[in-house]
């Protein structure tokens, strides 16, 4: 079992079509790939809903992931078809299925999966099953997928950032203000890893990409995973916590803190 990054979200920013059902004004459904799971994405009926995003061109999916869903109570269903071609809305059978994922499968928990690759132009996104209408708060479709080698020496510090600051008024009160959500904080230490592998991709594609502007990606851990339906969560290394050391036989330590979302 190892760590996996999942990278290169083909939907980022891409306003979807809705081919069928509606989509709730008030929760668009753009709002499933703005990196952002506090903003969510709803249909506007229990009635199969399917929306297409167009990449413009074929490109390269390796993984899918959602967050901040609620599938698991509305016991609904979504499921990852494609086509080389703008298909029109009534073969939506006819479309070859990518994955699938149903609630039994998931719960509500925030997941992710890696598929063989498949590059086609056309993905829709489709919602069945719903008992109550489900929301959505982010979709990956990934292009980039990195397996990492479980550091042998250190393992991974879990802990939270409460988010709440603490001054004191006048009178000599401690005032405590919550300023945002509860996080998840893990501080990751790697060890012997190779210069050109797991070292490389972290420390030069990782930090150069995806920390600028401290842009989100996606990990799973699948040493505590039991099924195929990786636990996932979408994070960013936060400011400069990403450091590095030589070790002997020319391999190297990283050590840096993720931050959820």
């Amino acid at each position: 079992m190892a760590w996996k990054l999942y990278l290169n979200n083909r939907i980022y920013g891409l306003t979807p079509t809705v081919t069928d059902g509606a989509e709730n004004a008030s929760y668009p459904l753009v709002n499933v790939s703005d990196e952002d799971v506090q903003t969510v994405g709803k249909p506007n009926t229990t009635a199969t809903t399917v929306w297409r995003y167009d990449l413009t061109a074929a490109a390269a999916v390796v993984g899918f992931g959602i967050a901040r869903h609620t599938l698991g109570i509305q016991t609904a269903s979504i499921t990852v078809k494609y086509s080389s071609t703008d298909t029109s809305t009534d073969l939506w059978a006819e479309l070859t299925t990518y994955t699938a994922l149903t609630s039994g499968a998931i719960g509500n928990k925030d997941a992710v999966i890696s598929v063989d690759s498949v590059s086609k132009r056309y993905w829709w996104v489709g919602i069945t099953g719903q008992d109550a209408v489900v929301q959505i708060g982010e979709i990956g479709l990934f292009g980039l997928v990195r397996t990492l080698t479980r550091s042998p020496r250190l393992g991974l510090v879990r802990g939270k950032r409460k988010n709440i600051s603490r001054s004191y008024t006048k009178g000599g009160y401690m005032r405590a203000t919550k300023w945002g959500p509860q996080k998840k904080v893990w501080d990751v230490q790697f060890t012997q890893l190779t210069r050109t592998t797991d070292y490389a991709y972290i420390f030069t594609e990782l930090d150069e990409t995806y920390t600028e502007g401290y842009r989100p990606f996606w990990f799973t851990d699948e040493y505590y995973s039991a099924d195929n339906y990786n636990p996932a969560y979408m994070v960013y290394v936060e400011g400069d916590e990403l450091e590095s050391s030589l070790a002997e036989c020319d391999r190297y330590n990283l050590g840096f803190r993720l931050v959820e979302c």
